[in-house]
């Protein structure tokens, strides 16, 4: 088993290094727009990858310590808010990617999962405790703020992007 995870990590971490150059061609589709509108996309798209990495740590821990129903709930309290960052994420991607957007969001999410179950496990025992307080800190929330919420806690230098890849590409 263990070798298989290597053999994937390996695969997705490839993946993400040859195809981080397309990250320029999104560089360059954004600099053809208003500044206006730039900062929005920008914007759109670093809240639309924070989201998506809060929802990989969710899902880990629902999975690792028996948290499907808080996961649950935050899904369906989200699920609009959830929806949108998802399309956001999709938009970045196809403008990015072209027509292999969707291969490429899928190894991205793959890559964010296998992130995620990795800091996990080299947690240890403390991990559940934290999860239960993140699930808790997340239920809490009003429903148009999870975005907010993911850029606060995981992205509030602007560096979660360079920090996903650097972690795959390992």
């Amino acid at each position: 088993m263990k070798t298989y995870r290597r053999a994937l990590s390996a695969r997705i971490a490839g993946g993400v290094r040859r195809h981080a150059p397309a990250a320029v061609v999104a560089a360059a589709v954004l600099a053809s727009l208003p500044p206006a509108a730039v900062a929005d996309q920008s914007e759109r798209h670093r809240t639309a990858f924070a989201v998506r990495y809060l929802q990989s740590q969710m899902m880990v821990a629902a999975l690792s310590c028996n948290m499907r129903g808080d996961y649950n709930a935050t899904i369906a309290r989200f699920e609009g808010e959830l929806i949108g960052h998802g399309q956001a994420l999709r938009h970045y991607f196809n403008q990015a990617h072209g027509k292999r957007g969707q291969r490429e969001l899928d190894r991205f999410i793959t890559a964010l999962a296998n992130q995620a179950s990795s800091a996990s496990l080299s947690a240890g025992g403390g991990y559940c405790g934290s999860a239960g307080a993140m699930f808790d800190e997340v239920l809490a929330l009003p429903v148009s703020a999870l975005g907010n919420y993911s850029i606060d806690r995981f992205d509030p230098d602007g560096d979660l992007l360079p920090r996903i890849e650097s972690a795959a590409a390992q």
